[in-house]
């Protein structure tokens, strides 16, 4: 019979932990059967004391888990000498971990007994998620792109893959022998792989009010206690509420938000600089396809301009820019952001109108990706990334339009009429 190894799970390092001082403890996991593990714990901790100034102290634990189903775990273990008593606890979640409610009952060796309800959230709150998210674009096996294109954002996605889609919220309350009401809440969030914030602020019927900040970087986790108020006082609860959500909007605002896309937009030149060579060719190519059908754009355009239909001033491909789509975004490190597709618009131009269906239109005749290479840090705060921008005249009255590839374009359309052309149409 194979031996089923042991795996040595947690090395904890706390101070402050209760009464006790500096603390170093581990934990050895083994499965013991099907559903079933266990685990043994060692553990010392200093304590004051008169004589010596410090007393080390030993502790043990040891527990059992049982996986009762796929999403109902029940754990009991027993401390000895630090902080000894029963600990059980009963721990639910669904949906693949984004909700969970952990129940959990504990008797102390001093007689005190404690019994908790915790219960934690996902949420798609902004401040609490990441800055960017991983596209999944890569991994639509219909997508059809050059093969030095379909892995364009790999490098970001390297950075950003691994951080939780979402952060998370807490609530717990707890019902005990010595403070009769305990209500915690907390708020977590993702800073990287490894890396997440936290905050709980707890308000107690004796104990008064305090808050706790972490800092969890794999499985180490660094507290900080802070004691707001030794009785009850909504001036200090604001203050634990307030203060430290402003700390990190304002960290994460002027240091993290702008570190994470300097790292993104470096990533992106290095990339669109190795790109540049490909991309030129890519716009000879559509540029010679447009200059064969300069005799056809010009005939349709004649015809429509004479009947008053759909005639094609200017049309933009690319990267444009939110306030002023017309004008061309200054070259970066892998050229032109932009192509000027009117010659391959007005070709498509069938019964005064035209129509393009949601997809990739970088393969249409004409057209090219001239955004190939771009990351996230071009699509800060919802910025899309490929656009078209036409201004046309129907009816001899101008008209424009600004359209994302996933929306579509069908033009002409009422609601594109507009007084006069932008600037440099």
């Amino acid at each position: 019979m194979d031996e089923i190894p042991c795996i040595f799970e947690v090395l904890d390092l706390s101070y402050g932990r209760g009464k006790y001082g500096l603390g170093l403890g581990f934990k050895l996991n083994k499965e013991l059967c099907d559903r079933v593990n266990g685990s043994v714990g060692l553990q010392v901790a200093s304590a004051p004391h008169s004589g010596s100034g410090f007393a080390l102290i030993p502790g043990a634990s040891i527990g059992t888990g049982i996986q009762l189903t796929s999403s109902i775990i029940t754990r009991l273990s027993y401390k000895f000498n630090i902080n000894p008593g029963l600990f059980t606890e009963l721990f639910m979640f669904a949906e693949q971990g984004k909700r969970s409610c952990r129940v959990q009952m504990n008797i102390l060796a001093s007689g005190n007994t404690v019994f908790s309800t915790h219960l934690e959230s996902a949420v798609n709150w902004p401040f609490l998620n990441p800055l960017l998210k991983v596209s999944s674009s890569h991994l639509s096996a219909s997508r059809k792109s050059a093969d030095w294109e379909t892995n364009l954002d790999e490098e970001d996605d390297l950075l950003l893959e691994s951080i939780p889609a979402k952060g998370r919220i807490s609530a717990d309350i707890s019902f005990n022998t010595y403070d009769l009401v305990e209500v915690r809440l907390g708020t977590n969030c993702a800073l990287s792989e490894l890396t997440r914030l936290s905050t709980e602020i707890t308000v107690s019927w004796m104990r008064g009010l305090s808050l706790k900040l972490g800092l969890h970087r794999g499985s180490q986790s660094y507290v900080l206690p802070i004691k707001l108020s030794e009785v009850w006082d909504p001036a200090a609860l604001c203050y634990g509420i307030i203060v430290p959500n402003l700390s990190y909007v304002f960290l994460r605002s002027l240091v993290y938000e702008p570190w994470v896309l300097s790292q993104l937009k470096k990533a992106q030149d290095v990339r669109r600089k190795r790109l540049r060579n490909e991309l030129r060719q890519l716009r000879g190519e559509a540029l010679a396809t447009q200059a064969l059908m300069q005799h056809t754009a010009s005939r349709i355009f004649q015809s429509e301009k004479e009947s008053r239909g759909l005639v094609i001033v200017r049309s933009l491909y690319g990267q444009l820019s939110p306030t002023t789509p017309a004008i061309p975004i200054e070259d970066d490190a892998g050229g032109s952001l932009s192509l000027d597709v009117s010659v391959a618009l007005q070709v498509m131009v069938e019964n005064h109108t035209i129509r393009l269906p949601p997809g990739r239109w970088a393969d249409l005749q004409g057209f090219y990706d001239p955004c190939a290479g771009l990351g996230r840090a071009a699509c800060v705060k919802g910025r899309p990334l490929r656009q078209l921008f036409v201004a046309y005249t129907f009816n001899g009255l101008p008209h424009e339009v600004c359209t994302e590839e996933s929306r579509g374009l069908a033009i002409p359309m009422s609601k594109h009429r507009v007084e006069a052309f932008s600037q440099h149409v």
